[in-house]
């Protein structure tokens, strides 16, 4: 993967497609897309829609998720 740092768009856009296609071919496109999936099934028009995001007053149930 090309890591100089160039100021021609072309080689930005292709250092970008570079990017793309090496996170499609070692399949962590898929677990990014699902994130973003998980992520925003988490909120609809009328706010959170998970306990935990509702507000921070209180934490406690943070401790839940992460074990």
């Amino acid at each position: 993967m090309n890591c100089m740092r160039s100021t021609t768009p072309v080689a930005q856009d292709e250092i970008r497609l570079q990017c793309l296609r090496q996170a499609q071919s070692s399949g962590n496109m898929d677990k990014m897309m699902a994130m973003v999936d998980r992520c925003l099934s988490e909120y609809d028009q009328n706010g959170w829609t998970v306990p935990h995001l509702h507000n921070n007053a209180d934490i406690t149930c943070l401790d839940k998720l992460l074990k």
